[in-house]
């Protein structure tokens, strides 16, 4: 290595970091955005610690499942990092949203063991939807996974279509179960606040009129590293924030 790249090597460390740093802060916002919005005049009273987190991680769940649409594994403009950042955000973020779905229900269970009887084919359309939703979210976890997906589907751009179809359904149940369910949206405004959210992301999605990284001459190297420490990292500060925000809302 020559000294020109070493010294391009040391350049690109703190740009990469600050970079990050900007990228994270952004991405928690938009994590945070939904429930913010939730706790603006008409607040739901606290019921339980459990309960309030049970909910609280079906919504960062839901904020990140839109964040998929966005970041769907592509090199973007920004941050300008390697395809291979995109791609591992894109899996990591897939696990997280598995893992806070899980974490949701076993938690509703834990606060109120009568909702099992929401678990049966008898339940409200909205409960069933939202279990739909969640078999259909790990169903797309788990047929991802390389060993599995190569067997499944031998034709990639197969594969990436029936991704979208399902995570598209998965979505849209998942608005159906909290619009109905409506404790936490209890205003027409936050109704028609979630659903735009929802709409433009789905818009932003279908249509592909976002910016792409067509050189790979900018592009920051070894940068997919960044990818683990940003999406557990910001899911992690979020979760924190709203256990601080629910305990008070409790203690209260």
């Amino acid at each position: 290595m020559t000294s020109s790249d070493q010294i391009k090597k040391v350049r690109s460390r703190p740009q990469g970091s600050s970079q990050a740093l900007h990228f994270a802060v952004l991405l928690a916002l938009c994590i945070l955005a939904p429930i913010a919005s939730l706790a603006i005049f008409p607040s739901p009273p606290g019921i339980s610690v459990i309960w309030d987190l049970a909910n609280a991680t079906a919504y960062l769940a839901v904020s990140i499942c839109m964040l998929l649409f966005i970041y769907k594994g592509r090199a973007r403009a920004f941050p300008p990092f390697s395809g291979r950042f995109f791609a591992n955000l894109h899996r990591d973020f897939g696990y997280i949203v598995a893992l806070l779905l899980v974490t949701h229900v076993g938690l509703m269970l834990l606060a109120e063991p009568l909702l099992v009887y929401h678990l049966k084919p008898t339940a409200p359309l909205h409960m069933l939807s939202g279990l739909i939703a969640l078999a259909l979210m790990l169903l797309l976890v788990v047929c991802s996974i390389p060993t599995i997906r190569r067997r499944l589907w031998s034709n990639y751009h197969l594969f990436r279509h029936m991704h979208a179809v399902i995570a598209v359904a998965a979505l849209a149940l998942t608005c159906h179960h909290i619009i109905v369910s409506g404790f936490y949206l209890n205003s027409p405004w936050k109704i028609f606040f979630v659903s735009v959210i929802a709409l433009g992301v789905l818009l932003y999605y279908v249509t592909g009129n976002y910016p792409l990284m067509s050189s790979t001459a900018h592009r920051l190297k070894n940068s997919g590293r960044y990818s683990h420490l940003i999406s557990y990292g910001c899911v992690t500060v979020a979760l924190l924030i709203c256990t601080v925000l629910i305990v008070m809302n409790n203690v209260e």
